[in-house]
């Protein structure tokens, strides 16, 4: 088995989003740049988060014609009800990270 440093996998040319990007932005990034998830970083590039292609599949989910039903299910999993109805209502990447 071959093995690799960190360095030869990684990409270096990282994308990066500020918290008050748009849902529907955050997702066009992910599929312009064939990417599962982006960085949301603050003025200082500090990391703040991730948002990834699951955030946005939930956040969609529980907005589909059978939102209450899947917005349970989806409150259930959750860590915690609270979080799980932030990322549902979400509108910015700083919400659904």
């Amino acid at each position: 088995m071959k093995h690799r440093l960190i360095d030869q996998v990684m990409n270096r040319d990282v994308v990066t989003t500020s918290p008050e990007v748009p849902f529907k932005e955050v997702a066009d990034l992910l599929a312009r740049h064939a990417i599962s998830g982006v960085p949301v970083v603050d003025r200082d590039d500090k990391v703040l988060g991730v948002v990834s292609e699951t955030d946005l599949m939930s956040h969609q989910a529980a907005r589909d014609d059978d939102a209450p039903r899947r917005g349970y299910a989806l409150r259930r999993r959750a860590k915690s009800a609270r979080a799980a109805r932030t990322k549902a209502g979400g509108r910015t990447a700083g919400d659904l990270m």
